[in-house]
């Protein structure tokens, strides 16, 4: 899979790839949903039904991709893959369960007819945790993120319950790019 700066806006997920994760999440869990071991931001053991990006980052992205020091979509890109180009970046807060983002992506792809090999850009999984700055710059404009929602054919706004999005400044730029790059590409 890529791993060049010039092509880490290849670094897209599928549906069945962040099935696969739920599902693992969820073999992990004990009978009662929780993840031993698996503790939140708040010191409280993890939910399969409420652990959110940060904890996944953490429990099962970091120490799955720690051997290659790759960004997670390289590690479960299937053999000879050489890129997956997003068709969708998606905007969202970390916070948000794991679950109930897959579950907008989901409808997303339904009420589309994509499919579960449409590509969706999120920036945990196709961002190298390993090497954070070549894909989250200085200069938001030459970010990873920039680049991908340039590539897509659009954006997809992730709103939690609390809308919580709507109050994290990369969430905010990236749907102010996302509307700026439409007309930018309407007037070309």
């Amino acid at each position: 899979m890529v791993s060049s700066p010039g092509e880490r806006l290849q670094r897209a997920i599928t549906l069945r790839q962040l099935r696969d994760l739920v599902s693992f999440i969820n073999r992990c869990a004990d009978k009662d949903g929780y993840l031993p071991g698996w503790i939140d931001r708040e010191g409280k053991t993890c939910h399969r039904d409420s652990i959110n990006l940060y904890d996944v980052v953490k429990y099962v992205v970091n120490p799955a991709t720690a051997e290659e020091k790759c960004s997670y979509v390289e590690l479960v890109a299937p053999a000879c893959t050489t890129a997956q180009t997003p068709r969708w970046f998606v905007s969202h807060w970390w916070g948000e369960p794991v679950k109930d983002f897959l579950a907008c992506l989901e409808r997303h792809s339904r009420d589309r007819g994509l499919g579960s090999d449409v590509k969706y850009w999120v920036c945990a999984y196709a961002n190298n945790q390993w090497k954070l700055s070549a894909d989250v710059t200085r200069d938001p404009g030459d970010s990873a993120f920039r680049l991908a929602m340039g590539r897509a054919v659009g954006t997809i706004s992730v709103i939690d319950e609390k809308a919580m999005c709507l109050q994290r400044i990369w969430c905010d730029y990236e749907i102010y790019v996302s509307l700026t790059i439409k007309e930018e590409k309407a007037a070309l």
